[in-house]
């Protein structure tokens, strides 16, 4: 979807499906403009009306007026916002579930993603503008009681997500793509807002020049992955999507064929956990996937056990159960006989004149024996031998 920055009282000129407006609100909140309204045209072309919306930055410092760009696709890792009212968000729902979605995602709604308003909760801007009319209780309740599709809570398990890097590696493709870490990590997070490791540096941009770029051997190429700044192994099932679906934008990776074998690979994984990276939208031409939850109807049912054939017992039930453990097939259900010329030893009646012939043919098949050595003479010749268990033992 395809944002546009509206002046005050400004109403948007032959608009398209599938865009959205901002218009700018000049409403004070203590020297803090935060509020837009927005509208989004649906898919007959129609403007719809969606509501208020307060956006702000981190590090906001009064006076400040929310600097957004003049179009966009999705606000960086330095923007969040947050609906007004209740109406806000059940007339994005109104739009229909994968619309409701892109918007909040485009947008970096708080009350979408909780792990976001944990982080931007205490901002300044945050305490003074957004929160001015609306509780922290009622961000994280009420709001997402509204519709909101998804949570924050991780349903993708560390299973699949260790599975899914380990694959990632294998595959030898950048995560950044054709852009350089830094650049394709601003277009999540914050790098300015996010702490150093290194205490030489005061943020995680200054951090990774120095391990990445200065010291490229410092760090794995998959360094990333394991980081607990950035949420991929520990974080919401939503920041994970995020940086999965950013990998195949467009802007970030060029190769088609590469595209769609890392499309594959993810869906993969994901598909366990009963979500997949899907097109949501183009630009110029180009696919932009969106994480979604697989759809019922496509979920297979579990294949239904196969019945076991009741046994009817009393009289023989050996012979029963036998039969049962033979089954139906010729091969499971032959006659116990001899095989002629196959070299067993006879079983059965022990006192039957055929068993030593039995033992002498079944010698013969030993590389090495005789039936007439003294081996097999004294063998043969052992009381008891051979008959305890019905076999001959050689």
């Amino acid at each position: 979807m395809q944002f546009a920055v509206l002046p005050v009282r400004g109403w948007p000129v032959s608009p398209l499906p599938g865009q959205a407006f901002l218009v700018r609100d000049n409403w004070d909140d203590y020297s803090f403009k935060t509020t837009f309204q927005l509208l989004c045209v649906d898919p007959g072309g129609e403007i719809r009306e969606i509501g208020g919306v307060k956006i702000g930055r981190f590090g906001m410092v009064a006076p400040a007026t929310t600097p957004l760009p003049d179009g966009f696709e999705t606000l960086d890792g330095a923007f969040f916002s947050l609906g007004l009212r209740d109406t806000y968000y059940e007339r994005l729902r109104e739009l229909g579930a994968d619309l409701q979605r892109t918007v909040l995602r485009a947008l970096n709604d708080v009350s979408f993603d909780l792990d976001l308003f944990s982080r931007a909760r205490t901002e300044n801007v945050t305490v003074t503008s957004l929160l001015r009319t609306v509780s922290a209780e009622t961000v994280a309740g009420r709001f997402r009681g509204a519709g909101i599709p998804t949570g924050s809570s991780a349903a993708i398990t560390e299973v699949t997500r260790r599975r899914l890097f380990n694959a990632l590696r294998r595959t030898g493709a950048s995560w950044s793509g054709s852009l350089d870490e830094v650049t394709f990590l601003r277009r999540l997070y914050d790098l300015d807002r996010l702490k150093s490791h290194d205490p030489r540096f005061a943020t995680a941009e200054g951090d990774i020049v120095q391990h990445r770029y200065n010291n490229p051997e410092d760090w794995d190429d998959d360094w990333v992955f394991g980081d607990n700044r950035f949420g991929l192994s520990g974080g919401s099932d939503e920041v994970l999507l995020r940086f999965l679906a950013e990998m195949i934008h467009p802007a970030v990776r060029t190769d088609s064929g590469e595209i769609q074998r890392l499309l594959a690979l993810v869906n993969g994984h994901l598909a366990a956990d009963g979500y997949e990276l899907a097109e949501a939208r183009t630009v110029s031409g180009y696919p932009v996937y969106e994480a979604r939850r697989i759809p019922a109807s496509r979920t297979a049912p579990p294949a239904a056990a196969t019945p076991v054939p009741s046994v009817p017992l009393g009289g023989d039930d050996y012979a029963a159960v036998r039969r049962a453990a033979r089954g139906e097939r010729k091969d499971y259900s032959c006659p116990r006989e001899p095989v002629p010329d196959g070299g067993q030893a006879l079983r059965g009646n022990p006192q039957d004149p055929r068993h030593d012939r039995g033992v002498e043919e079944a010698a013969q098949q030993i590389p090495g024996r005789t039936a007439s050595g003294p081996d097999a003479a004294r063998d043969r010749d052992r009381p008891g031998a051979g008959r305890a268990s019905g076999f001959v033992h050689l």
